[in-house]
C-alpha cells in the first residue's frame, strides 16, 4: 500500500506541476523511480522510511532546493548527491551512514 501511495503522490505532483512532494513515513524500502518525472521538484522529503540508498538517476533532479533523508536506513550518500546545483539544505541525520563524499563537504551553497 505505501508503494501504491507514494506513486499517487508523485503522479499528482506531475500532474499539477507541484515543486514539493513529501515521501514521508511510508515505509518505503527504495526510492520510487516515479521521482525522476518530477523534474521541477525544489522540496523532496522522503524522511522517516526504510530506504537504504540513493539511486543514481537522483542527479537529474537538478532544480532541488530542499533534500529531507532523515530517519531511513542509508549508508552511503552518493557521489550523484553533490552534483546537484541547487541544493541549499540537507537532511541525513538518524542514519546509518558509514560513507559521505568529500565533495559534500564542498558544496558551498549548503546551509543545513
Amino acid at each position: 500500500m505505501s508503494r501504491k501511495k507514494a506513486v499517487q503522490r508523485i503522479e499528482q505532483v506531475v500532474n499539477e506541476k507541484s515543486s514539493s512532494l513529501d515521501l514521508s513515513e511510508l515505509q518505503l524500502e527504495e526510492v520510487p523511480p516515479e521521482i525522476a518525472k518530477c523534474m521541477h521538484l525544489n522540496l523532496l522529503s522522503l524522511s522517516l522510511n526504510q530506504i537504504t540508498s540513493i539511486p543514481e538517476w537522483f542527479g537529474q533532479l537538478s532544480n532541488l532546493t530542499v533534500l529531507f533523508l532523515s530517519f531511513n536506513q542509508i549508508t552511503k550518500i552518493p557521489k550523484v548527491i553533490t552534483q546537484l546545483p541547487n541544493l541549499r539544505w540537507l537532511s541525513i541525520e538518524g542514519n546509518q551512514i558509514t560513507e559521505i563524499p568529500e565533495a559534500l563537504g564542498q558544496m558551498s551553497s549548503l546551509t543545513g
